[in-house]
């Protein structure tokens, strides 16, 4: 670092500027406001504004001091299990809100506390939570991998990045004929993608084919839900009635009543 020490000396040299750069952050922060002392002087990823590096800087603060007061700002400002500070809601311990995890989720074994009751328990818990869920997450993609790489599979949005095919099929549902168990769909790539090409997807129907119900007296039905266990029709019943229910799953099938 051009010091010219080296060992305890210079770490306690390093220690030092670090304080005085935290004095001045702080000292920003409480005149300036948390989002008013932001200012934006790199190229790198910006995808937290600063508050990844606030929680970073007051979480190494607090490990190397043990100043209550960083490690207070650290807990208000920081939340591991918020999947807010997970980068495109999917990806954990991005920049360095990943930092400050790895570094208070193994304080104890990096030798930074003598104990864990030096720290805050159910920030702790959600830090050894995320660090194993990110280990997890990578573990999947590997194994989704042919090549064994753990690069997550990805998304893509609707209308953006690929079509259904028939075009009047919505993302969100697909409409089975009547007595169709299975809807095959075409989909397609969007000329702004770079999706190899189009895909045929066969949706098959797990629930009971139904498409035709029935209830005699001229009753109407309010709502029909469907599950795994069946179908349940809801309607507005008489008293002293009785009501006799049918369905079919071909439309050339006759009620027979």
């Amino acid at each position: 670092m051009g010091s010219g020490l080296s060992g305890p000396a210079a770490a306690a040299l390093y220690l030092q500027k670090a304080q005085l750069g935290w004095q001045f952050l702080t000292n920003a922060i409480a005149k300036y406001g948390k989002n008013g002392a932001y200012q934006r002087i790199t190229h790198y990823g910006d995808n937290f504004a600063d508050n990844d590096e606030l929680a970073w800087a007051a979480c190494q603060m607090f490990l190397a001091t043990g100043d209550p007061a960083a490690h207070q700002q650290l807990l208000s400002w920081f939340d591991p299990a918020d999947p807010a500070t997970w980068r495109w809601s999917w990806w954990r311990m991005s920049e360095c809100y990943g930092h400050a995890i790895r570094s208070y989720g193994f304080a104890l074994q990096s030798g930074r506390v003598a104990s864990t009751n030096q720290l805050n328990g159910p920030f702790l818990s959600k830090c050894l939570a995320q660090i194993a869920a990110a280990g997890d997450d990578a573990m999947t993609w590997s194994e989704q991998s042919a090549y064994g790489t753990s690069f997550p599979a990805g998304t893509a949005a609707g209308n953006i990045d690929y079509q259904l095919l028939p075009t009047n099929t919505s993302p969100i549902s697909v409409v089975f004929a009547p007595g169709a168990t299975q809807v095959t769909l075409t989909v397609v790539p969007m000329t702004s993608t770079n999706f190899v090409g189009p895909q045929i997807v066969v949706l098959t129907s797990l629930l009971m084919p139904v498409t035709l119900w029935k209830i005699r007296q001229g009753i109407r039905v309010n709502s029909l839900s469907v599950n795994d266990a069946g179908a349940t029709l809801h309607w507005n019943s008489i008293s002293n009635r009785n009501y006799r229910v049918g369905y079919k799953d071909n439309l050339t099938i006759p009620f027979g009543w």
